[in-house]
């Protein structure tokens, strides 16, 4: 019979004690704590931080009965018994000031009863340091501090300045006592999605250890391929028996849609385990990560920017970008790879840059959901509507009732959704429709490439279909012969004549009359 799978909880001691299955990260858990004294780590939200943070607790707590059967069972000698010291920041993510001082004062009071509280001190931060020299002065085990998520409360306050600067103050206090108490604490750990650099937590600690890049503990968080083959195969025949498929379609289904995480130059594959644990569960495919919620902080960044979404599927960055603070950013994509919603891909050693881009097809599919109502202005059941009857055009390779649905879709989108002075710029109307299209087959995992690059130039937009790759041009004010003539002197279909086996490449020269504000006539070339 199967253990239970870890849906409804990330607590290692529930998960242990009810019999649920636990993919076995110890080694890497008893690896750091043995190699550093203080360790940060980022990594997108729903992967796994917070169960990490449990395991720490109760490892340091000194309770070995837990870790029976697991690596650090016997790697572990002594079991010492440490003050522990753990805090959720998630749960004071969404309040006001006065709120936030509550709730974190709720999570000092069951430490309080343990080691007392100073009644001159009202602060959090004061509060804190109470409690750890109480723990420092009984002369036992050194103390261990966990902070999860620590910058849960910042991250939807980047566009309120002054929320912000109080909420970074208040924070800044209770962090501060880290640094303070550096020397006596036998071990720190921190989880986060960014780095805000004006807090103590980065700026003055000395022995901060940043691992998230480290190939070494790519894999602590997360299932890699091998777990999934491996310890989780039994629930992977399930889920092939009952979609009625081979255990290989299964895993490459699995991988399709979750996996595709990378992080460091490995690049070893790590599947996003929130959603491939409800997928097996479930023993079907869904959007798990999206359906738990998109952060509105990442829409309202990417908006800030002006990021230009077809173009974030393809960038190299070098690795500076890794470690820009979230107050200090001057375009999304540093935010969309610590947000998960980019991922490395490629390394380049001599260069020391990485190319990134979208890991799967959950990710792909619920970022065009999110992101074509800011797009368009238009609801989301409208957007999806018109996707799938464009995307179901396209795989009947009917391009002529594809470009008529995109037509007459355009027509529907309100005349506000860009201003009048870009209405009347040539670049950003070419620039929108090529965002447009994107996104619609992002939302079905259609692969669409746009300014792809050839040794001549850019092709606007390329659409990698079930049968067919359609090279497209577009023009505005001009003519698709213009259009179709420019695919053809700069040879841009060339490529795909070659390397697309069993796939037609079909051109077309596209029109965008700036007037009418929609396409007006194309010519298709097969």
């Amino acid at each position: 019979m199967l253990k239970k799978l870890p849906i409804d909880t990330y607590t290692f001691q529930k998960i242990r004690e009810e019999g649920y299955e636990y993919v076995d990260k110890t080694e890497i858990i008893y690896n750091m704590t043995h190699s550093m004294s203080i360790a940060f780590l980022s990594r997108p939200r729903r992967f796994g931080k917070s169960m990490l943070c449990h395991t720490l607790k109760e490892y340091f707590s000194g309770n070995k009965h837990l870790f029976e059967g697991l690596k650090i069972y016997d790697l572990e000698k002594e079991w010492t018994k440490h003050p522990v010291f753990f805090f959720s920041m998630s749960s004071i993510k969404d309040c006001s000031l006065s709120e936030m001082k509550e709730k974190l004062g709720a999570q000092l009071r069951d430490y309080e009863k343990i080691y007392g509280r100073d009644p001159e001190v009202s602060s959090c931060g004061g509060r804190l340091t109470y409690i750890i020299k109480q723990a420092i002065e009984k002369k036992g085990p050194k103390p261990v501090i966990i902070i999860d998520e620590y910058d849960a409360p910042l991250l939807n306050k980047l566009d309120s300045p002054e929320l912000l600067e109080s909420t970074r103050q208040f924070l800044q206090e209770f962090y501060q006592v880290i640094k303070d108490y550096e020397g006596d604490i036998r071990f720190a750990f921190i989880t986060g999605i960014t780095k805000f650099s004006q807090l103590s937590i980065f700026s003055t600690l000395n022995n901060l250890k940043k691992i998230s890049l480290l190939p070494d503990y790519e894999a602590i968080c997360g299932i890699t391929e091998e777990e999934l083959k491996t310890q989780l195969l039994p629930y992977l025949e399930v889920f092939a028996e009952k979609n009625e498929i081979t255990i290989e379609q299964a895993f490459d289904k699995l991988i399709e849609y979750y996996d595709g995480y990378h992080f460091s130059e490995n690049k070893a594959s790590i599947f996003n385990p929130f959603s491939l644990i409800n997928a097996l569960y479930d023993k079907k495919l869904n959007y798990y990560w999206f359906d738990s919620g998109t952060p509105t902080f990442l829409i309202n960044q990417l908006k800030k920017f002006d990021t230009n979404y077809a173009e974030i599927d393809k960038m190299e960055v070098s690795v500076s970008a890794f470690d820009i603070p979230a107050t200090s950013l001057s375009e999304a994509t540093p935010l969309l790879y610590q947000s998960g919603y980019l991922t490395i891909k490629d390394y380049n050693k001599k260069y020391e840059s990485y190319i990134l881009g979208i890991p799967n097809k959950e990710v792909r599919v619920g970022l065009s959901d999110a992101l074509m109502p800011t797009i368009t202005n238009l609801t989301i059941s409208k957007n999806a509507s018109v996707a799938l009857n464009f995307v179901k055009a396209i795989d009947a390779e009917d391009l002529d009732l594809a470009l008529n649905i995109i037509k007459s879709y355009i027509a529907s989108i309100p005349y506000d959704v860009m201003t009048k002075e870009d209405w009347a710029d040539v670049a950003k109307y070419e620039r929108f429709y090529q965002i447009l299209i994107f996104v619609m087959f992002g939302m079905f995992n259609r692969y669409t490439f746009i300014e792809v690059k050839s040794i001549r130039g850019r092709a606007d937009i390329v659409i990698f279909a079930e049968t067919t790759v359609y090279v497209l041009e577009i023009k505005v004010n001009s003519t698709p012969e213009d259009a179709l003539k420019q695919i053809d002197d700069k040879g841009y279909a060339i490529a795909y004549q070659d390397k697309i086996k069993g796939r037609k490449v079909v051109k077309c020269g596209v029109n965008i009359n700036s007037e009418l504000r929609t396409i007006d006539r194309w010519t298709i070339v097969n």
